[in-house]
């Protein structure tokens, strides 16, 4: 319904425009098989911009004619509207001689007439202009270009049949009304009431209104109508009737439904023509829609309008925001300030309304504080008031009046404004509660302003760090390893501080540890790493030390004695070497034993190697040997290569450890081992009968079997078979005395 206008005027000047050509009249000659057409090109010239000066120019032409030899017509216009500035005729082309009766432009009564007739040459058939008309428009409205006589003749003197078709000018500005909701939009809250007028603009002659206004009933309700009729109208209570002036707010519509009665005269012009009150309920977007909508002339005749429809919105009301009157700031907890320190506070005020006159007092710790200033800040530079005070530090309060006085300005604001300002000096630690009470808010007429309090608190507290704890990983640590050591650090203090955490032992420094803003009643758990490297062997007393702040006053819990720790010297040592067997074959490989025992008081890890003579045969890790333990190493020996006839002696080696004083055990000589000749199973140093009557008794024998004999294995599978006896046949006779 929005917007109709543009299309409204598209519509109007269309419909003129065809009136005005169909209204034409339309000539008939003889029958011919095609009928001619006498025309005006173009046909319609509608343009608001043809403004005077403005020229255009139009043809007189005709189409599909036959054996035309001479034309004659006369063109018709406004001549108020309309000036013929220039004209020329244009005889068809294949009339090589022609006579011109008429060729005139009679512009006092606004026409133009030719005739012409061919003297030689063929006739004409087809389409062609006959004329062109320029015209410069003299003024503003619309008429027809019209064709209001005319002739068209054949070789034999015969009017040929044909149909006319007129033109159309128009530069005419055409308003159309509109029919408007005003405001168009409005806001609102719910219990609010608003207006809303309905316009006509811009109409011409208009003699009757009849329209339905349509809302959304959970949003709006209608509370009021005012009907204002036109001034031509509102002659007498007979000059005009109303027909209908409805409200239903069951389903949000009003309908009104009026016209005029003679004597009134139609109206032209803008006019509002109802106004509606409304009241707000819920919140929500409701389109205030123009429905029905009919506007009538003086005759009846529907005026056609444009509408412009209205929207609401009720929006949720905001919450009331309460008059306020606070300490502020609302807390102070200030580790720096101490006894003779000073601080101010300010009684505000906000969401304030018309304040003329307050009072109220502030209770206070007197142990802790003295107020010793009371200022009064003037609001707007304002001088006409009267404020009286009183201060009593030995119950802990103080009074405050203030009365504005004529022809001082009351206080309205909604943001904070600071009323007084009040200075304390702190007299000790502690803390206080800023106790806001009997509060008086009065305004210019002597009526109590209701309001909200809020209190303040003070807390005048010197910082406290403590030491908690001191946790060594253990209590014992062998001299060059690094223990770590837990120091727990506590922030005993009502605000966040940062400070130094230093270890020792006994009373040199190990390290220093910085806390950075540590939360108050937080601990943090520091580790340090303590290099035992440069102490001495023996016990140690671990100390933690929190630094002191400034303003500290427990300074008792900064300091923690807790724990020693011992530090110790290693000792390893090899307690027995052993091979699995005394005696072997060259080519065997033999198990040797190697049993070691950390001696010392913290777990050790360290190299065991194992030699024969002097000669390495490998070297195995010990890992983490607790303290007064033992632990048994298998070192395999490859025998290849090594002479037989001889005896070999074994030795085991145990790393020295960095500040290991006790050394001698660390080595270990025992265990030899013969290298016999290969088959020379009982050892006497010759391979004969005797050895093979001995593997023989323990023939198929297994480790498992009691007559398994380790040196009758000649080849090592753990059988002892044919293959051994082999061994031994093939040494036969062989003695170490060869």
């Amino acid at each position: 319904m929005r917007g109709r206008g543009r299309e409204v005027l598209s519509i109007i000047l269309v419909i003129l425009a065809a009136t005005f050509l169909l209204s034409m009249p339309i000539h008939y000659g003889k029958s011919q098989e095609s009928e001619a057409v006498l025309y005006i090109d173009p046909p319609s010239i509608i343009d608001e911009s043809l403004q005077p000066p403005a020229t255009f120019t139009v043809y007189v032409k005709v189409a599909n004619v036959a054996d035309l030899y001479g034309f004659e017509f006369k063109v018709r216009w406004n001549n108020t509207l309309l000036e013929c500035i220039d004209h020329e005729l244009s005889p068809p082309e294949t009339w090589t001689s022609v006579f011109t009766a008429k060729d005139d432009v009679v512009q006092d009564e606004g026409y133009y007439w030719a005739s012409v007739v061919a003297l030689a040459g063929e006739p004409f058939s087809g389409d062609c202009a006959l004329a062109s008309l320029t015209f410069q428009v003299i003024g503003t409205g619309m008429c027809p270009i019209e064709i209001f006589y005319d002739i068209l003749g054949d070789t034999a003197g015969n009017p040929i049949d044909h149909t006319v078709q007129n033109g159309f000018f128009s530069n005419q500005k055409i308003v159309v009304p509109t029919l408007r909701v005003d405001p168009a939009y409005v806001e609102a809250y719910p219990g609010d009431t608003f207006e809303v007028k309905v316009n006509i603009e811009d109409v011409e002659d208009m003699g009757g209104f009849d329209f339905k206004l349509l809302w959304n009933a959970t949003i709006l309700e209608c509370i009021g109508v005012n009907i204002t009729l036109p001034p031509t109208w509102n002659i007498t209570e007979e000059t005009a009737l109303v027909n209908a002036n409805v409200t239903d707010n069951e389903i949000g519509q009003y309908h009104v439904s009026v016209i005029y009665l003679p004597p009134a005269e139609p109206f032209t012009g803008s006019q509002t023509l109802v106004t509606l009150t409304f009241k707000a309920w819920e919140p929500g977007t409701t389109l205030l829609e123009l429905e029905d909508v009919t506007i009538v002339d003086s005759l009846e005749n529907p005026i056609s309008v444009n509408e412009e429809e209205g929207t609401v919105t009720v929006l949720a009301r905001p919450p009331i925001i309460p008059c306020r009157l606070y300490v502020e700031p609302a807390s102070i907890i200030a580790p720096e300030m101490k006894p003779s320190s000073m601080f101010t506070v300010n009684i505000t005020v906000a969401n304030v309304t018309d304040l003329y006159r307050y009072e109220f007092k502030l209770g206070f710790n007197k142990e802790l504080l003295n107020a010793i200033g009371i200022r009064v800040n003037p609001y707007q530079n304002e001088t006409n008031f009267t404020p009286i005070f009183l201060i009593d530090n030995s119950q802990g309060y103080l009074w405050v009046n203030v009365t504005f006085n004529p022809p001082a300005t009351p206080i309205t604001t909604t943001e904070p404004f600071a009323l007084i300002t009040i200075t304390f000096q702190v007299t000790g630690y502690g803390s206080s509660v800023l106790d806001l009470y009997d509060t008086e808010l009065i305004d210019r007429d002597g009526q109590p302003i209701p309001h909200e309090t809020s209190d303040g608190y003070v807390q005048i507290a010197a910082p406290d760090v403590a030491i908690l704890d001191v946790i060594p990983d253990s209590t014992k640590v062998a001299k060059g390893q690094i223990l770590n050591v837990t120091v727990i650090a506590s922030n005993e203090g009502e605000v966040a501080v940062s400070f130094n955490v230093t270890l020792y032992y006994d009373e040199i420094v190990i390290d220093t540890i910085r806390v950075y803003d540590l939360p108050p009643h937080e601990s943090t758990a520091l580790t340090f790493q303590w290099n035992t490297a440069d102490v001495p062997k023996g016990q140690h007393t671990l100390k933690a030390e929190a630094e002191i702040l400034p303003y500290e006053e427990n300074v008792d819990n900064n300091y923690l004695v807790d724990g020693t720790v011992e530090v110790v010297l290693p000792d390893i040592a090899i307690l027995d070497v052993y091979p699995s067997n005394p005696s072997a074959y060259p080519g065997w490989v033999l198990e040797v034993y190697v049993v070691v025992s950390n001696e010392g008081e913290s777990p050790a890890s360290f190299n065991v190697t194992l030699y024969y003579n002097e000669t390495k045969i490998s070297t195995l890790r010990v890992v983490s040997l607790p303290p007064h333990q033992n632990l048994t190493l298998t070192f395999n020996w490859d025998t290849t290569g090594l002479e037989h006839c001889c005896n070999y002696t074994l030795k085991a080696e145990a790393e020295i450890l960095p500040y290991e004083e006790n050394i001698e055990n660390n080595f270990f000589t025992d265990g030899i081992v013969k290298m016999k000749i290969m088959g020379d199973v009982n050892g006497d140093g010759t391979v004969n009968l005797l050895d093979l009557i001995i593997a023989g008794s323990s023939i198929d024998a297994t480790p498992e079997s009691p007559e398994w004999n380790p040196d009758a294995d000649l080849n090592q599978d753990l059988k002892i078979n044919l293959l051994d006896l082999l061994i031994i046949s093939a040494n036969y006779g062989a003695s170490c005395s060869q």
